[in-house]
This record gives structure tokens, sequence and C-alpha cells, in this order.
């Protein structure tokens, strides 16, 4: 087989790897957002998808691993999109929540789910140290003293107005558009950078 043949052949595995993956993830969410999550398994999983138990075990070889999975799907093209950069108020954190918003709107069962039970909080558990790393990160780009009282309320503050919750009251409950939600976020935050960054001079 040519180098040329090689390299389609793997571009195709690549492909039906990751594909096997999403399917597995949106069958994992589905079940989040239809079932007790006592009665999530690996097995209901594989039922869902339709693929097998032993192949979702090659994917995710723990129910942790899963369950780690599911966690950051949910957003997974905006944090492609971002790569390594910070998310900072008043350069990229508009196009960021917008994005990761538009995102979480395609799984609200689940994440409606996901505020009523254990399992549900504990998968809002994997994702949160992700979302205090960015918000240190960023506010630290900002200008913000992180080590003050307001540096470190600031920081609760953000991560309470970028939460699933915060989404859910404002896109699930008031029935915003994501964009106007994601808006008013923004304008909040960055309201709240320039006041304590400007405190901070």
């Amino acid at each position: 087989m040519s180098e040329l043949g090689d390299m389609a052949g793997k571009g195709l595995w690549a492909e039906h790897l990751a594909d096997t993956r999403r399917r597995i993830l949106a069958a994992l969410n589905q079940l989040l957002a239809e079932e007790h999550p006592a009665a999530i398994s690996v097995p209901a999983v594989a039922r869902r998808s339709g693929i097998s138990i032993a192949t979702i075990y090659r994917h995710f070889p723990t129910k942790e691993a899963l369950l780690d999975a599911a966690a950051t799907s949910v957003d997974e093209a905006t944090r492609t999109w971002l790569g390594d950069e910070a998310i900072v108020p008043g350069q990229n954190l508009g196009e960021f929540l917008s994005r990761m918003w538009s995102e979480l709107a395609q799984h609200v069962p689940a994440l409606r789910a996901s505020q009523l039970s254990t399992m549900g909080r504990d998968l809002r558990a994997r994702r949160s140290q992700r979302r205090l790393d960015d918000a240190v990160r960023g506010l630290s780009q900002s200008g913000v003293d992180l080590d003050s009282a307001r540096g470190q309320r600031l920081l609760r503050l953000v991560l309470v107005l970028t939460s699933s919750s915060t989404f859910l009251e404002q896109v699930d409950r008031l029935d915003m558009p994501v964009d106007e939600a994601a808006a008013d976020v923004v304008w909040a935050i960055e309201t709240l950078v320039d006041t304590v960054a400007a405190g901070s001079r």
C-alpha cells in the first residue's frame, strides 16, 4: 500500500474512532436526560448507542473515564477553537462564552438533569477545576490581583456567572436567546473586572 493510501486509511480509522466516541457520549447524555442517574451503567449506554460493551471499555476503560469524558464533551468544539489561549475579559470572553453556551444549548435536557442528581453534581464537579483554572488565568491577564479580597470575590462571581446553572436560568427558564444571555454575562463580568482592576491600580 502506498504512503498516501496509509494516510487515507489512518484518517478513516481516526474518523471512525471519533464517531464511535461521539455516539457513546451522545447515548450517555440522552440517558442522563431521560432516566434516573442511578440507572445509568455501561450496559445501558451500550444498548442506547448500539455499541458493544467491549468497545465502550476500549474507549473508556472505567465508568469514571466515561463520566470524565461526558463532563468535558459539552464544550469540546469551543475548547478546540480556544486552543491554548486564555479566556480574557475585554478580549475573547464574549466569543468564547457565546460559542460555549451555543454548545450547551444542544444538551439542555442533560444539563437540567445534572442539576437534580448526585451523578449530575459529580459531572459538574469534574468540570469545576478546569473552569477555575480558566477564570484564574483570564482574570490575572486582565490585571486583577487575585491575592486581594476583591480579586477573590470577583473570581467567585465569575464562576457563578459562567456556570451551567446561570445558563439554564437564562436560556431555559427565562427563554432568552443564547447570544443575548451570553452577552449579558459578558457585560456583567467585564464591568466587574474593570471596577476591580481599576481599584488595584
